[in-house]
């Protein structure tokens, strides 16, 4: 999914994909895009806000190191990053890792409904063993 700042854009489709497959899991912004008219696409656009965002990060399993930076939370950055699904609900199925500002976590039954629905633009990428793509 494209970036905006810190959030997802998803189309309009792709909104609608997610209010189906996993309702309540986000809030949705419509955002206008400026531009040649040839470039920017004449349909809506949303920003995404994650309205879940779970601690699970296993910090024992995962290679991982606290930056220096002050602040009120701790800033942590990861060569591999291990969670624990036991601390992702179970009705939880896309969500926002704490500790992150974009990183976004999903279930591999929601992925695998999204590469049968033919979207092209996500990326997904296995967390365990350092990002790679699936």
């Amino acid at each position: 999914m494209p970036w905006a700042m810190y959030a997802p854009v998803v189309s309009d489709r792709f909104r609608a994909f997610l209010e189906e497959h996993a309702p309540g899991h986000a809030q949705y912004f419509e955002v206008i895009f400026k531009g040649p008219k040839k470039l920017i696409p004449d349909r809506p656009y949303f920003l995404v806000n994650w309205l879940h965002v779970v601690d699970c990060i296993d910090f024992d399993k995962s290679d991982w190191y606290e930056e220096d930076e002050d602040g009120d939370e701790p800033r942590y950055d990861f060569n591999e990053i291990v969670l624990d699904p036991t601390r992702v609900p179970p009705e939880v199925r896309i969500f926002r890792l704490r500790h992150f500002e974009v990183v976004t976590a999903i279930d591999s039954g929601l992925a695998d409904e999204i590469k049968r629905a033919k979207f092209t633009g996500p990326q997904f990428y296995r967390i365990e063993g350092g990002l790679r793509p699936l």
